[in-house]
């Protein structure tokens, strides 16, 4: 059986990898302000897991199943992405006042250790941290999405 790739889907592939080689960038080389930080540390890992239930959402209309979960968490994914990037935009200096109230235990201990990579293991504190952030709507929403499509009665199966 093999398996093939609309273009959709491959579109969806190059602009996320396009995606996660800018944000690998300004990782790396500190590029922008703290909106670009911001932006770069919470949006693509999200990005990448709702360009994934994209794909998994199509394949499984080809095959005319439902997917009520799927389509939930993306959904909540994108609401949840939305106000993460307005927030950056508007609001950057309270989102990084919010990490740092956060994180400020950790933050004397990782750097009395001495460790070469201080600044990149607070950046990957952040990618996971507002990651997670985005995750919980996506989650609940495909969660209630599928208890949602659960709940209500198939009426060509009850034959009304």
């Amino acid at each position: 059986m093999t398996s093939r790739l609309s273009i959709a889907e491959v579109m969806t592939l190059v602009f996320l990898a396009a995606l996660d080689i800018r944000s690998i960038r300004s990782f790396l080389f500190h590029e922008g302000g703290p909106t670009d930080m911001l932006l770069s540390t919470g949006g693509p890992p999200m990005l990448n897991v709702l360009g994934l239930c994209f794909l998994l959402s199509r394949r499984k209309s080809r095959r005319m199943e439902s997917a009520p979960f799927l389509i939930g968490f993306e959904i909540g994914g994108g609401l949840a992405l939305l106000l993460y990037a307005a927030s950056c935009v508007l609001l950057p200096v309270s989102l990084l006042n919010h990490f740092k109230s956060v994180f400020s235990p950790l933050i004397p201990y990782l750097a009395s250790s001495g460790s070469r990579y201080f600044i990149q293991l607070l950046e990957l504190a952040a990618m996971a941290y507002f990651t997670t952030l985005l995750l919980i709507p996506a989650l609940i929403a495909g969660w209630y999405a599928r208890r949602r499509k659960r709940d209500v009665p198939n009426l060509a199966v009850s034959g009304r």
